[in-house]
């Protein structure tokens, strides 16, 4: 039922957002055209598809879907003027996420014993993975306010989302936080542009990752740091015992293998099972890989068209950094740290991917009315 009032939810935010914006014209910027072409592809994929009947799904319902409502998003925020809004909705998402975390292990003690007892927390809400990216995301946005607002206060949800977050168990969580944390503070010396501050955030820099690698030591992060640590030793060819993380190793080259034999078009949207299903593991899954799964799937002119619009966005935002304020660092952080974990993530179908999109097109494409022009001159 949870799900299917989270479903209503979301159809009613849209169905608002849409009557607010439709008192005037839509706007499409160039990253939004590119993303569109790629539904388009993606629906263009169920012709020379492997099984059509698994891209039709996707290319017809969840695609759409995703697509329009960042569409609708990015229109509806940069008309009532919410940047803000939209990054503190990811910041209070995860603070949410986190402890209702918590309270599902019986609160606090009952969250302590069970990460004590070498288990992942956050099963019971959802993917253990899920509660993991949610609040390392969102302890960035504290770890941002914390370094640049200089605001204290936000040293609870920094701590009870880095709690949460590395108790999950998920590598990805980890690479986000100690990633992020990392480049707000390079972010954080490169717009003061000054030595002294460069050598001040290096030195934040080595002391937080001291102090990372200090936390992993304690016996209640046992797990995470077991874990990173096989996943490692196994990419580096030191040893195999991470099973999970030798079976996407074989789920990429078996990705791979197919984008060989198909690379320009692909096997058709959503059609990774079959690789899986004939190759590796001998059931119907995905390849763990979003770059790989792409790549498999619609070939170069899909992956291409699904990452020109980030990668131009991400370019004129990045350009002028250092005049578009302290908001557009963390922004930068947030999609350069979603870049990172799509190595192990598929996100492509995902709606947290498509927030994110829509945050970075906020602040690196502002409509005509944020920008005090008409929407004709809207590109």
């Amino acid at each position: 039922m949870m799900y299917v009032y989270s479903n209503l939810l979301c159809l009613l935010t849209l169905a608002v957002m849409l009557l607010v914006v439709t008192i005037r014209r839509l706007t499409i910027t160039l990253p939004f055209a590119f993303l569109l072409s790629f539904g388009a592809f993606c629906i263009a994929s169920i012709m020379w598809a492997e099984d059509p009947s698994r891209s039709t799904t996707m290319a017809f319902r969840t695609l759409p879907l995703l697509i329009v409502f960042a569409l609708v998003l990015h229109n509806y925020i940069c008309f009532t003027k919410q940047k803000v809004f939209l990054l503190n909705s990811i910041y209070f998402a995860g603070i949410v996420l986190a402890l209702y975390t918590v309270m599902v292990q019986g609160g606090l003690a009952g969250f302590l014993s069970s990460l004590g007892g070498g288990a992942r927390i956050g099963g019971e809400v959802a993917n253990e993975n899920t509660v993991g990216m949610g609040t390392a995301f969102s302890l960035l946005v504290a770890f941002y306010y914390l370094v640049y607002e200089r605001r204290v206060l936000h040293l609870f949800p920094l701590a009870l989302n880095g709690l949460v977050a590395l108790a999950t168990g998920s590598n990805k969580a980890l690479i986000i936080i100690v990633f992020g944390c990392v480049a707000l503070l390079v972010f954080r010396a490169y717009i003061n542009g000054n030595v002294l501050s460069l050598c001040k955030y290096a030195a934040l820099i080595v002391c937080l990752i001291i102090a990372v690698l200090y936390l992993l030591q304690l016996p209640v992060f046992d797990t995470i740091n077991t874990r990173f640590t096989s996943m490692v030793d196994t990419l580096l060819g030191v040893s195999s015992a991470n099973a999970s993380t030798a079976e996407r190793m074989n789920l990429t080259e078996a990705g791979l293998m197919q984008f060989v034999e198909t690379p320009l078009l692909g096997i058709g949207i959503a059609n990774s099972g079959i690789i899986t299903q004939q190759a590796v593991i001998g059931f119907d899954s995905y390849l763990h890989n979003n770059y790989v799964e792409l790549l498999a799937c619609v070939g170069v002119v899909g992956t291409f068209l699904f990452y020109l619009g980030p990668c131009v966005a991400v370019w004129r935002l990045a350009r002028n950094l250092t005049m578009s304020g302290n908001e557009s660092a963390v922004v930068l952080v947030i999609i350069s740290a979603w870049f990172l974990i799509q190595v192990g993530w598929v996100s492509y179908a995902d709606k947290v991917s498509y927030i994110f999109l829509t945050l970075l097109m906020v602040y690196s494409y502002p409509t005509g009315e944020e920008r005090g022009d008409n929407v004709e001159k809207t590109v």
